[in-house]
């Protein structure tokens, strides 16, 4: 089969970073052994690494020129002003390679990683006739979404990230398109590395952490994730119970999007030296800190469309507490502790406290790390396509 992928265009594919570039990554790894005929679309930046593939041509658009950059700054503007979702300079310059090369319908079928909003642009000024299908990540199609009938009907096949999403889509799926799951997968070849007890030692020591309970949250720093709930949930806790740790593992390397919220979790804690925020971590080191935690924390407010770290950290048989929120159940089942959040703060302090009271039970999750593999991630992924 000759297929085209159409990355989202913010983070280059191969650059080891963004979730969902490093699942196209791992899938273009899974088709050297199938060997289908992918041209994939992603960006060039300071952060493009070079790999080499035999069955995969890369169509790189340079996001570091400064026509690039010029352009991609009237359009943003242009949607800004207009309030609406119309194509940047990405999206463009992917259709304009297209035309350019003629050779748009010669692929068996294109997949677009999220761009939902610019399938209808795409398929209008390249005449596309092929098998189109939306792999969607994120909450982006449901009765809220600009032009959502426009996007389904450009679309032959939607891949949903958990039952969740799917239900929001077929909500509003009049065409009665069909809407499939493709669960996500994670490399737990990183996860599964172990600290050894010296090491468990040290790394605590670094973060000045000894002999405590470590609540842990991974994450982006957003109001939406409901880490100023979780901290304030732990100001209480840790009240009753002093030998307790909060580390917070997450934010983003430039910390730009979010500096004003995260301020707030300082000021919060400003007064509290049982919580610990770390930063940015490197997604190779992630590891690190699930090992020497005991309890991990998913507050979520909005509905996680499928709840990644939830899996990140079951190789440490942590306990979970969790938001029984969008795709985070489909994930775990009855093997987390959910709290509502309708009244988050009370549930989780609730719900921590019964941790930390009860002898803690060991969680095996070998049936679960089984089925989000990455490699049952790509071969599934593989059936869709044929």
């Amino acid at each position: 089969m000759r297929i085209l992928i159409v990355s989202p265009g913010y983070i280059p594919v191969t650059s080891k970073k963004g979730a969902i570039e490093k699942l196209i990554e791992y899938y273009l790894d899974y088709n050297e052994i199938v060997k289908d005929d992918i041209t994939l679309y992603t960006i060039k930046s300071r952060e493009t690494e070079t790999r080499t593939f035999k069955h995969t041509q890369f169509k790189i658009i340079d996001k570091t020129k400064l026509l690039f950059k010029t352009k991609d700054y009237f359009y943003r503007l242009l949607n800004k002003l207009t309030k609406k979702n119309l194509p940047g300079a990405y999206m463009r310059s992917v259709v304009k390679d297209l035309n350019k090369h003629k050779n748009i319908n010669s692929y068996d079928c294109i997949i677009f990683e999220n761009c939902q909003y610019h399938i209808p642009y795409f398929k209008k000024h390249t005449g596309a006739k092929n098998k189109i299908i939306l792999h969607l990540h994120n909450d982006y199609v449901n009765k809220d979404t600009i032009n959502v009938h426009e996007i389904i009907a450009s679309c032959d096949e939607i891949w949903s990230v958990s039952e969740f999403i799917k239900s929001r889509i077929e909500e509003v799926n009049h065409k009665e398109i069909p809407v499939k799951v493709l669960y996500n997968g994670v490399d737990f070849a990183n996860f599964q590395k172990k600290l050894s007890q010296q090491e468990k030692i040290s790394f605590k020591k670094s973060l000045n952490i000894m002999d405590e309970t470590v609540f842990l949250y991974t994450g982006r720093l957003m109001p939406e994730k409901g880490v100023k709930e979780l901290v304030e949930a732990f100001l209480v806790v840790n009240k009753q119970f002093p030998k307790t740790k909060l580390l917070i593992a997450g934010g983003t390397k430039s910390m730009r999007a979010t500096d004003s919220y995260r301020e707030s979790l300082l000021s919060l804690s400003k007064d509290n030296q049982n919580i610990i925020f770390t930063g940015y971590v490197d997604y190779q080191s992630m590891y690190k800190y699930y090992q020497i935690a005991d309890i991990q924390v998913v507050p979520s407010i909005c509905n996680e469309a499928f709840g990644l770290v939830l899996l990140e950290g079951l190789p440490s048989n942590l306990t979970v507490i969790a938001t029984k929120s969008g795709g985070i159940p489909e994930v775990l089942k009855d093997d987390a502790i959910y709290v509502n959040r309708e009244n988050l703060v009370e549930d989780l302090v609730a719900k921590m406290e019964l941790v930390l009271k009860e002898e803690r039970e060991i969680k095996d999750y070998k049936a679960i790390i089984e089925k989000f593999s990455i490699e049952n991630y790509c071969q599934n992924f593989h059936e869709l396509i044929k």
